[in-house]
């Protein structure tokens, strides 16, 4: 990815920022099980389809638990390697959210009902907003795991430089 930057909205470390990144992704995926799972339980008035659709948010939330967990593990034990299925899931999800917004707002300029209109603008701008969102996120995740990365270079390089001058001189 070639976007970097050198900290997390402008004032914090690109550490900390990664941090409070994979806990409040977690948190807001556990929020989203305690709403729809329940809903998926128990709704047996509701549409079959729309069901399906909650049940389904349910699961993906229990998966997005645990690439979060990933993430949380990454950043505070600075593992670069466990904030990968983060960055792929941030990406995908995003892009995916983006295209959703775009397809949102060419259906839209068809639909002739003010009440759909309305409905439906209010998604389009909460899928445009959270997929901004989510994707600063992952530029800046990335960076975090760039910058670990470069970091561990360098102190192996050093270990092995201190251990070939130890060996030579024991």
């Amino acid at each position: 990815m070639c976007l970097n930057v050198d900290n997390c909205c402008c004032c914090f470390s690109l550490e900390w920022g990664t941090k409070a990144i994979g806990i409040l992704f977690t948190l807001t995926s556990v929020c989203t099980v305690l709403v729809y799972a329940p809903l998926a339980v128990m709704s047996h008035s509701l549409p079959h389809v729309r069901l399906i659709f909650y049940a389904t948010l349910a699961v993906l939330a229990v998966f997005e638990i645990f690439i979060g967990g990933l993430l949380i593990h990454g950043a505070f034990k600075r593992k670069p390697h466990f904030t990968w299925p983060w960055l792929v899931l941030a990406w995908w999800k995003g892009l995916v959210l983006m295209l959703l917004t775009v397809a949102g707002l060419v259906l839209l300029t068809f639909s002739r009902d003010v009440d759909t209109i309305a409905e439906a603008s209010a998604v389009i701008s909460v899928y445009f907003v959270y997929s901004a969102i989510l994707i600063y996120f992952a530029v800046v995740v990335n960076s975090r795991r760039q910058e670990m990365v470069h970091d561990n270079y360098w102190a192996n390089k050093h270990m092995l430089k201190s251990a070939k001058t130890q060996y030579y001189y024991v």
